[in-house]
């Protein structure tokens, strides 16, 4: 091998700037044509496996194994046995046997030829020479011995080769420590494997401004998984400040290379995040590549958005999606939604059974919503619905212990009546406080006039019970009035009762 086309080799093998590659093929073309067999190998090798950008050409290849072999490369003729083209024309036109050649290439490879052992450990993995070697160098994980003197020497294929097996136990048993340091190596190299797993190493080690640089110079050679991960530390400003506008753009590259969680991201930056435009039609666009690209969780959103009134509105659609998700969720919003269905007739038919169905499976699954729906059907009853005030007190007692009750008045009244629990007035006063505050709601403030006119131990609580009445009054309560109507205003201004 001369010294330009080692030159010209080391510029594809032992670098990784695509911009360099052009001038590698150019010296190996240039030491080929000047003579030197060894460069036809490389050049075959480039067209085979499309190293150096050159792109892949089977006929570009053999005519370099041909050549190479032809003019005495042992390299050529393994190559052309390793590309699948060692035919009669090539085994007629080679100066050595694949025996000869196998030996020559393992001599230089022991003699401390960085391509010949790399070349060894390729033919050893993929059995290429089983028939021509000993049985004690034939077992695949004998490529490591070859591979590991390869990477040694620099080639950066060879390295990810080693990194790959200590990560995965192939051929050997898994060391993360040992990955780790070969990823290391070829992210110095600016290899786009060791700069994913270093990557992903500083995620692990939640050191996001290192992170944030290794999958930035990842994305960059073209990993569209470090695209995915750079537009979510653009999203959430980890290792970088917020940039929704970077991160889109890195979830969109993401998306042109099929990343499909990149779907799901862009699908949940248009419809849910506060910091973007909600965009519905980009956000259903998204949502539906990701379903498709079998994300199931894009299911719910994507159900919600065949629900709202538009041209892909599809009720059934919809149905079936959150029945779909339904089955996979752990909070309960699919049932919800399905529950609403079911209540709300959304698909031509009011079905209250099913209804309450879907709002106890979400109720069992912790959904605040959904408990309190419950609680309100079984207090009011209606059609399909019969009242329960135990049930009504179970659910909407849960809701207020787990800090989420909308319809404090409710619960409010059952602790007063005593329905569905023991009755306990200061509590259904509490209630009917936090309602009249939080809910106008008139009813409450009926209720809480109605504890202090019955109270009535000072002139202020015919005060508290007037303000109240005349509150619940403004709000359209008639029982407020007619309690109202039997309260005037004594020579003092006190408030007193008539009756």
């Amino acid at each position: 091998m001369t010294g330009l086309c080692e030159k010209g080799a080391d510029q594809i093998w032992k670098q990784c700037n695509d911009a360099m590659y052009a001038q590698g093929v150019t010296w190996l073309e240039e030491a080929a044509y000047a003579g030197d067999a060894e460069a036809w190998f490389f050049l075959g090798h480039c067209y085979s496996w499309g190293d150096g950008a050159v792109g892949f050409n089977e006929k570009k290849a053999y005519e370099c194994y041909l050549r190479g072999a032809s003019a005495g490369s042992a390299r050529a003729v393994l190559g052309a046995l390793r590309a699948g083209q060692y035919d009669e024309q090539m085994k007629q036109s080679a100066r050595y046997s694949i025996e000869e050649s196998y030996r020559q290439v393992r001599d230089a490879a022991e003699m401390g030829d960085v391509y010949a052992a790399w070349q060894m450990g390729e033919a050893v993995e993929w059995e290429d020479l089983a028939d021509y070697m000993p049985q004690t160098e034939s077992a695949r994980e004998q490529c490591l011995f070859w591979y590991e003197r390869a990477a040694d020497g620099g080639i950066i294929p060879a390295m990810v080769k080693m990194g790959k097996c200590c990560q995965n136990g192939t051929y050997r048993e898994k060391d993360e420590k040992e990955a780790l340091r070969w990823a290391n190596q070829c992210a110095a190299s600016g290899e786009v494997w060791g700069l994913f797993q270093m990557g992903e190493h500083y995620r692990q080690e939640e050191d996001w401004e290192a992170a944030f640089q290794y999958d930035y110079a990842a994305a960059k050679q073209g990993s569209s998984r470090a695209m995915l991960y750079l537009g979510q530390m653009y999203l959430n400003g980890q290792g970088t400040e917020r940039d929704i506008q970077a991160a889109v753009q890195a979830l969109e590259n993401a998306a042109a290379r099929n990343e499909a969680e990149s779907f799901e991201e862009l699908g949940n930056l248009f419809y849910q995040d506060e910091l973007v435009e909600r965009d519905d039609e980009k956000a259903f666009y998204w949502y539906g590549k990701a379903y498709a690209a079998g994300i199931k969780e894009a299911a719910l959103p994507l159900a919600r958005l065949y629900l709202r009134p538009s041209d892909e509105q599809d009720t059934v659609r919809a149905e079936k999606l959150l029945r779909e998700a339904a089955g996979i969720e752990t909070d309960g919003q699919a049932s919800l939604a399905l529950g609403n269905i079911y209540r709300d007739g959304l698909n031509g038919e009011i079905d209250m059974k099913q209804a309450v169905s879907w709002y106890e499976k979400g109720a069992s699954q912790g959904n605040p919503e959904c408990m309190e729906i419950l609680g309100c059907l079984y207090f009011q009853g209606e059609e399909g619905v019969d009242r329960d005030y135990a049930k009504a007190f179970e659910w909407l007692n849960r809701c207020e212990e787990a800090g989420s009750l909308q319809s404090a008045s409710k619960l409010g009244y059952l602790y007063m009546k005593g329905e569905g629990c023991t009755a306990d007035e200061n509590k259904a006063k509490e209630l009917f406080e936090r309602a009249a505050q939080t809910e106008c709601d008139g009813y409450a403030l009926y209720e809480l006039g109605f504890i202090y006119e019955r109270k009535n131990e000072s002139p202020e609580d015919l005060e508290r019970a007037a303000q109240c009445y005349q509150k619940a009054i403004e709000m359209g309560n008639e029982s407020a009035s007619r309690r109202f109507s039997h309260f005037k205003k004594g020579l003092f201004g006190r408030w007193k009762i008539t009756y």
